[in-house]
């Protein structure tokens, strides 16, 4: 069944290349799975004698083929890309195949690679990705179980290329750990305590095969510096995972504001090393760039949103309430400056989920949140101090953030989402925003003819 399968998925070899580097160019560049010479290498030889493929190797290609094809869905059945359909039986085939028995037998690496390939697949072409919190913790004892959470330095006789793995591999189970822990509101299951595992080296996957391989400065931009970066904030993260999924805990705002410094203080020295990235002629692609931002902004929103809402009514919450829609503004960043480049990154919006579609929802609702109350405040400053101001204020920025976030929740509708809640709050916003901005221009004309006619009868009083 595997091998009719991937025959299938076989008939045309330029669609699967271009699908292979499309997985490799995005989630591969940032969740650290294989090492991607030695599969190209396998790949490669499976063109030449694709009967001495293993199962494992096929399944994996599957699922990277799946990946793949969530950014290159262009609706244009000329183009020749795979139905998504196609998709989900690839990810349904990969899912028997690790279900199946014999267990014990498939206790190694290549195992660990495909769950992880597995729980991506289904985060990007949203097949029960509501679940995954589920399958991740299954994957997370599976791995400790190996001994993948023991730093490969306790390993005797351990070579470079293998300890290396190990630690990608492992940092990438961590990710997945907390992010779908963010996702379905559960404990991460894992605190730093519980391992010891070491970052992998700033090296290329090159560098892996040297006989006398040496990391490079953090200041090099390598293939392995996003997951670096990403792994300089997890143990903060997993510690907000923890303060707000954990019902036994009480929500103490002096917490969430240390939580949030010791994360944001991560961040700026992570841009800044960016930065240095952009200077050096080698840095991240946009798509990695905005990934990183959204899978640890996310940590912030979700932190200082619920006393945002209370900031109301509650002026000392106010820094909470600011730190919210900063945060929201740069989550909807990408989707205002969107170019031909970056594309994968529209591409995941449109398909992913629930991250991809849930979190850009909850920020869009802030901005849009924050908008109103603007508005509400300037036509109350229009009835009182109308002399100083011609016109409500400009929402530029907020506004078209707003604007197209909604055009964005069309879009994954018009593409088949099912779940149409982001699209409608999103556009009840903004309709709202639409209706009040049009109120205040009527405020300050009714004031304008009130100034014209006392100029031409100042005896008469306008109530």
């Amino acid at each position: 069944m595997i091998y009719m399968f991937h025959r299938k998925a076989s008939e045309n070899p330029e669609i699967q290349n271009l699908l292979i580097q499309a997985y490799l160019r995005t989630f591969e560049s940032v969740y650290r799975i294989v090492h991607v010479p030695s599969f190209l290498r396998e790949y490669n030889q499976y063109w030449r004698n694709p009967q001495a493929a293993s199962p494992v190797f096929i399944i994996m290609t599957l699922l990277m083929l799946a990946i793949g094809n969530s950014f290159c869905q262009s609706g244009d059945p000329d183009k020749g890309y795979v139905p998504s359909s196609t998709s989900s039986q690839w990810i349904y085939t990969a899912q028997t195949w690790l279900s199946s028995p014999f267990e014990k037998s498939r206790l190694n690496i290549a195992s660990l690679q495909t769950q992880c390939l597995l729980l991506l697949a289904r985060q990007t072409n949203d097949i029960s990705s509501d679940l995954v919190w589920i399958s991740a913790g299954a994957l997370l004892r599976t791995a400790m179980h190996m001994g993948f959470h023991i730093d490969p330095r306790h390993i005797e006789g351990i070579s470079f290329f293998d300890a290396q793995l190990r630690r990608r591999i492992w940092n990438t189970i961590l990710e997945i750990v907390v992010q779908s822990s963010m996702d379905a509101g559960g404990l991460p299951l894992i605190r730093c305590d519980d391992y010891d595992c070491e970052p992998p080296l700033n090296i290329d996957d090159a560098q892996m095969e040297d006989a006398i391989p040496k990391a490079k400065p953090l200041e090099d931009f390598t293939e392995t510096s996003l997951q670096i970066a990403l792994r300089r904030s997890l143990s903060v993260r997993l510690q907000i995972a923890h303060f707000l999924n954990d019902f036994r805990r009480g929500t103490s705002y002096d917490e969430a504001l240390q939580l949030s410094k010791s994360l944001i203080n991560i961040y700026r020295e992570s841009s800044a090393l960016f930065d240095v990235f952009q200077n050096s002629g080698r840095s991240p692609s946009l798509f990695q760039s905005n990934l990183y931002d959204l899978m640890t902004q996310r940590f912030l929103l979700a932190l200082h949103d619920p006393f945002s809402i209370k900031a109301k009514t509650d002026p000392t919450l106010y820094y909470s309430h600011k730190e919210a829609l900063g945060v929201s503004m740069r989550i909807l960043a990408p989707l205002s400056t969107s170019t031909p480049e970056d594309l994968d990154y529209t591409a995941l919006l449109l398909t992913g989920s629930p991250s991809f579609r849930d979190v850009p929802t909850q920020a869009a609702a802030v901005v849009g949140d924050d908008l109103i109350e603007q508005i509400k405040e300037e036509q109350i400053n229009i009835s009182v101090s109308a002399p100083y101001t011609s016109h409500p204020l400009s929402h530029g920025d907020s506004r078209r953030a707003v604007e197209k976030f909604v055009s964005c929740a069309l879009a994954r509708v018009e593409s088949g989402e099912t779940n149409i809640k982001g699209y409608l709050v999103s556009a009840c916003f903004l309709a709202q925003i639409e209706a009040m901005d049009q109120f205040s221009w009527s405020l300050t004309d009714d004031f304008d003819l009130e100034m014209d006619l006392g100029s031409w009868f100042p005896s008469v009083a306008f109530i």
